[in-house]
């Protein structure tokens, strides 16, 4: 009789018993399990804080090359001092750029040079108009791309002091205007009048 049955059982009756009974099983299995924990939100680390705008001596800022504790790196373009720290791959050791942190880079960029003379020597006097456009163009990028965290400034600060405009919350350097001496000194007496 046994064998019989099993002779009136065809393999496709078979296919379909063992899928009804594998679909039964994952069905029992989902409705005792627990369900899958909600995904969690990504949480982005919240930014690090912006410092005040300050003015930077070349000794203060060849402390921002990427050695401090806190990893920040400054790098200054025509006087503009630029926080560069979230391109480390870039500017940080080892980068292909590490020659410009903690120093004004304005020549160098101007000549897209990367030699020591260049980061040396800050003087843009002897530079031609396509590189002083050169210049401007980095100037530009570095104004899109990175936070403005100060100015650089003269080694010694007599005669300059510091304003805040409220409406932008940035300090600008000013400069005292020195009384005309000698042969120029008619020029302000001709402003007065």
């Amino acid at each position: 009789k046994k064998q019989k049955m099993l002779e009136d059982v065809s393999y496709w009756e078979i296919g379909i018993y063992a899928v009804l009974v594998g679909a039964i099983i994952a069905l029992i299995k989902q409705l005792i399990s627990p369900p899958p924990a909600p995904p969690r939100p990504r949480v982005a680390a919240p930014p690090k804080p912006k410092p005040e705008p300050r003015d930077f001596t070349k000794a203060e800022l060849q402390e921002f090359d990427g050695s401090r504790s806190d990893g920040r790196i400054y790098l200054a373009i025509q006087g503009t001092v630029y926080d560069v720290s979230s391109r480390p791959n870039f500017y940080g050791k080892g980068g292909a750029y590490s020659s410009f942190a903690g120093r004004d880079a304005s020549r160098a960029l101007a000549l897209g040079s990367l030699d020591q003379k260049d980061l040396d020597n800050t003087s843009l006097e002897d530079l031609t108009p396509s590189d002083l456009n050169t210049l401007e163009e980095w100037k530009q990028s570095f104004d899109m791309k990175y936070d403005v965290v100060g100015h650089l400034v003269s080694g010694h600060t007599s005669g300059t002091t510091t304003t805040t405009t409220s409406t932008t919350n940035t300090t600008t350097p000013t400069v005292a205007t020195p009384e005309p001496v000698g042969e120029d000194s008619h020029l302000s007496d001709k402003k007065e009048q």
